[in-house]
C-alpha cells in the first residue's frame, strides 16, 4: 500500500467534494433564479403566445435540478456537522453509517403547504381514449 499516494488521492477528492458543496448556494440561487423569470413570463404574457408544453418543460428540468441541489445542501450540512469527527478512527463508520442515513432520508414524497389533492387533480389533464373494437350488445328487455 503506497500511504502518500493513498493520502494524496483522499485529499483530492475532500477538495473536490468541499469545492462542489461549497457551490450549492450559487447553484440554489441560479435555479430560484430561473424558476423566478418563467413565473413572471407567465405572469407578464398572454397565455395563448406561450408555448406551454416547452415552458413546463423547461421548468421541470429546474425543479428538478434544484432537487437534486436541495437533496445535496442537505448532505453537505451533515457533512459539515461530522467532518470533525473523521480525525478519530472510530467515528469513521459512524460518520458514514450517518450520511447514508441521511441520504435514505432523502427520497421521501412531498407533501403540498397549501393545494389540496383536488386542487392538484383539477390542474392534471384527463385523457378520454376510445376503446377499439365494437361496442357490446345490450340486452334488450
Amino acid at each position: 500500500m503506497d500511504i502518500v499516494e493513498n493520502l494524496i488521492q483522499a485529499v483530492s477528492i475532500l477538495n473536490k467534494t468541499e469545492e462542489y458543496l461549497e457551490s450549492l448556494p450559487d447553484r440554489l440561487s441560479e435555479c430560484d433564479s430561473l424558476i423566478s423569470d418563467y413565473e413572471h413570463l407567465i405572469e407578464n404574457n398572454d397565455i395563448t403566445e406561450i408555448d406551454s408544453k416547452k415552458l413546463f418543460a423547461e421548468m421541470k428540468a429546474v425543479l428538478n435540478k434544484r432537487r437534486i441541489v436541495k437533496n445535496n445542501l442537505t448532505l453537505r450540512d451533515n457533512y459539515k456537522n461530522m467532518v470533525a469527527r473523521l480525525n478519530n478512527t472510530t467515528n469513521r463508520e459512524f460518520f458514514i453509517h450517518n450520511m447514508k442515513t441521511a441520504q435514505s432520508k432523502l427520497g421521501l414524497k412531498y407533501h403540498n403547504r397549501i393545494l389540496t389533492e383536488e386542487e392538484v387533480e383539477q390542474l392534471k389533464i384527463i385523457e378520454i381514449t376510445k376503446k377499439r373494437g365494437r361496442p357490446k350488445k345490450q340486452e334488450v328487455i
